[in-house]
């Protein structure tokens, strides 16, 4: 089913998607000092300067549909407007006007303060060709209602062989597939001679955004006259201006004694393709632009991503624009559509931050720069390995001042190293132990550590610094050494042939089965008389201890798996089944690498007890089994459901024996009988009472 579209809404249409843009041009003579405005058609002087400005006015037509004018202001912007001038045969251009900071702003038309809208670049945006004797320059977000100036100096001729010269300016304005000439302005050096036109129409298919012919112009017979540049409109091709009336030489002719008029026709340009692709890695969030059908001639604006942009970790290195036909020319970022397809190719660089090395202190090797390892380059979350030691006779290197390893983030890292002058080397040693040692720890218990670090030479050693491996244990805070964090402790000074005891705790985990390794460490120290650690030996001392948490529980169940109560169990260590363990139906904190005894001690009520042994058997992993029973586990708990028979109720031999049930069958039997023959009784009267026919 169509949807149709009501008048009204046809022609708003119309009317949005035609913006109206006007161009005005007044000019200003100057001389000396004295500003004077020239009028239209006025004769100005020669060799002097002529100052015209080109006011590019805005109108639009807001969400509201609320029209600007010169007193009200509509929330519509522009996109790039593309003004030309080419200036009149015979001026020559000087300079532009400008404010002293360079910029070019807009302006309201109702008060002249300040309003959106600029000249893209500003000073340097504005462009003179001497070749073409083009102005060109590109406004960008100009406001409708509002208005921007840009100012031209020029300089007029010298009257040498003529007797007249005539100056016809027109601007050409184009934004999107819209494009306009401006008003003209005319004037003269010379005698009031008689003038004759030049007029320009259209002919043939004419764009329906294109606006109306350029206005009429009046030379003088035997001046040279410049024909006006050919228009652009998207999607269209232009002719160029022909005309039959005079000959044409270098875009110039010579005016004749009549009037001249010029004529323009379009035809509709072909469509191309133009085609974006990324080579080489790319973000994995970016989606290419997609794929357009452009009218040739028209000016195509690449995508938005500009070089520098960072998306997700990579850098954009730009767009490069190429065809078929030939190189294409791409200025801020727009380019003339080409007769054949265009593919714009772009690339990404992953974000990458350096890491590197400097040495700080004032104790340094005569070669010390030569040491520096080469700064690398690191895309963020990348690991980084940190360079060797570096390694000069006489010397000692402290270390570089950071992780061995470490993930870098979005910024760049400097790592510095320390050296000291070296005279010789200490060894102390370490060695740890539990304290008060168990078989096994159960979850929370606490493990309680205390590792002596012994001075092995006649010097004092200093800023000895112990690191421990096992993630969750704590050095104990002492006044013989200082803690830097959980893992991490200095000892400030030890005497000659000294020792000092650290201390630290761990609280067990809840493992089924595990063995838990702590490793200590002596990973740094001085000692008096610039000796340091002999680093070609490990202090290392481990410690191993063993957790374990296995619960056991059971359920006694009828032949539907129903939990029963009353039922109770015995666990014994060992097959002789002397002594019980524990009893009950819940066992906890049973060992790994162990085998166990189960036997049922009283069963639920109603039911038979199992005299059987069931044995249950623990590996080195905390795994449990149990014969000919399945078990669950859930977290550190094996659950075991065992199947109880109920008791059978048959007759106690040695009592009454089987006369009771003999007598109870009697009974029945005999009131069975007599209700059956009362019964008889009763049908054969009821017989008996009804009349055979």
């Amino acid at each position: 089913m169509e949807k149709t579209i009501s008048k009204n809404k046809l022609f708003l249409l119309i009317v949005l998607s035609f913006l109206l843009l006007i161009g005005s041009l007044v000019f200003l003579v100057t001389r000396g000092s004295k500003a004077e405005i020239i009028e239209n058609n006025s004769r100005i002087a020669t060799n002097t300067d002529l100052v015209y400005y080109l006011d590019v006015v805005y109108d639009g037509i807001d969400k509201n549909v609320k029209v600007s004018s010169d007193n009200a202001i509509s929330k519509v912007y522009s996109d790039y407007i593309y003004v030309e001038d080419r200036l009149p045969e015979g001026l020559q251009f000087v300079r532009f006007v400008t404010s002293d900071d360079g910029s070019i702003g807009a302006v309201k038309r109702s008060d002249n303060t300040s309003c959106q809208g600029y000249v893209v670049g500003n000073k340097a945006g504005l462009k003179y060709n001497p070749k073409t004797k083009i102005i060109s320059f590109k406004i960008k977000n100009l406001q409708a209602g509002c208005k921007l100036t840009v100012g031209i100096v020029t300089k007029t001729p010298r009257m040498i062989n003529n007797d007249r010269m005539d100056f016809y300016n027109t601007v050409s304005i184009k934004e999107k597939s819209f494009y306009k000439y401006s008003n003209v302005e005319h004037t003269f050096l010379g005698k009031d001679n008689s003038l004759y036109a030049v007029n320009y129409k259209y002919s043939g298919d004419v764009p329906t955004n294109l606006g109306s012919a350029p206005e009429g112009f009046g030379y003088s017979d035997g001046s040279l006259v410049e024909v006006l540049g050919d228009i652009k409109v998207d999607g269209y091709e232009f002719s160029g201006w022909k005309s039959d009336d005079v000959e044409v030489h270098n875009n110039t002719f010579v005016m004749p004694k009549h009037s001249v008029t010029f004529t323009g026709n379009f035809k509709k340009s072909s469509k191309y393709k133009v085609r974006y692709e990324i080579v080489g890695d790319k973000p994995d969030n970016y989606i290419l632009p997609s794929e357009k059908d452009i009218y040739s001639n028209s000016d195509v604006k690449l995508d938005s991503l500009t070089k520098g942009d960072v998306i997700d970790k990579y850098i954009f290195n730009g767009w490069s624009v190429s065809s078929t036909c030939g190189d294409i020319r791409v200025i801020d970022n727009i380019f003339s559509m080409p007769e054949c397809n265009v593919t714009v190719t772009g690339s990404f660089t992953k974000r990458m931050y350096s890491v590197s090395y400097k040495f700080r202190g004032d104790i340094l090797p005569y070669n010390y720069l030569e040491l520096l390892p080469e700064t690398k380059y690191y895309s963020e979350g990348e690991k980084v390995s940190l360079e060797k030691y570096p390694e000069v006779e006489g010397y000692k290197f402290l270390g570089w001042l950071s992780d061995d390893e470490f993930t870098i983030g979005d910024k760049n890292i400097v790592i510095y190293g320390q050296w000291m002058k070296l005279y010789g080397y200490f060894s102390p040693s370490i060695k740890a132990n539990i304290i008060k040692e168990k078989d096994y720890y159960h979850n929370n218990d606490e493990v309680d550590f205390v590792i002596t670090i012994k001075n092995n030479d006649y010097l004092n050693i200093k800023d000895i610094m112990v690191k421990s491996s096992l993630g969750g244990f704590k050095f104990t805070k002492s006044n013989q050494y200082t803690v830097l964090n959980d893992n991490n402790v200095k000892i400030n000074n030890i005497n000659p042939l000294g020792y000092i005891n650290l201390y630290g705790k761990y609280k067990a985990n809840n493992d089924l089965s595990s063995i838990i390794t702590n490793d200590f460490e002596i990973v740094g120290g001085i000692a008096d008389n610039n000796y340091y650690l002999n680093d070609t030996k490990k202090y290392i001392d481990s410690v191993s201890f063993e957790v374990s948490n296995i619960d056991l529980v059971i359920n006694d169940t009828d032949y539907k798996d129903n939990k029963l109560d009353g039922g109770k169990y015995s666990l014994y260590d060992s097959d002789k089944l002397s002594l019980p363990i524990a009893e009950g139906l819940t066992f906890e904190e049973l060992l790994p690498d162990k085998t166990y005894y189960l036997k049922q001690v009283s069963s639920p009520s109603g039911y038979m007890k199992d005299s059987t042994t069931m044995k249950v058997r623990i590996d080195r992993n905390g795994k449990l089994k149990v014969d000919n029973h399945p078990v669950q586990l859930n977290k550190n708990t094996y659950t075991l459901n065992i199947p109880c028979r109920k008791v059978n109720m048959l007759p106690v031999a040695g009592g009454i024996g089987i006369y009771p049930f003999i007598l109870s069958g009697l009974i029945v039997v005999i009131i069975g009988f007599v209700l059956f023959i009362k019964n008889y009784k009763i049908k054969e009267e009821t017989i008996e009472d009804l009349d055979i026919i």
